[in-house]
């Protein structure tokens, strides 16, 4: 499962950049730019995203 879709549209594009932009400095929550899920938003997480830019992420359940 690549990780980058912070935006939850089932693809990783530049919506997820600006998902995370907006993120970034959250501490201690989870959020959806939290790329690796470690309770932070930092160049951690946009280095995940621009590793698997332009990917297909998995589809959300509906």
């Amino acid at each position: 499962m690549p990780a980058g879709d912070a935006a939850l549209k089932g693809t990783i594009t530049f919506a997820d950049y600006n998902a995370y932009r907006q993120a970034i400095g959250g501490i201690n929550s989870y959020h959806p730019a939290d790329l690796n899920l470690d309770g932070n938003i930092s160049t951690d997480d946009f280095n995940l995203y621009r590793q698997n830019a332009g990917r297909l992420a998995i589809p959300a359940l509906r």
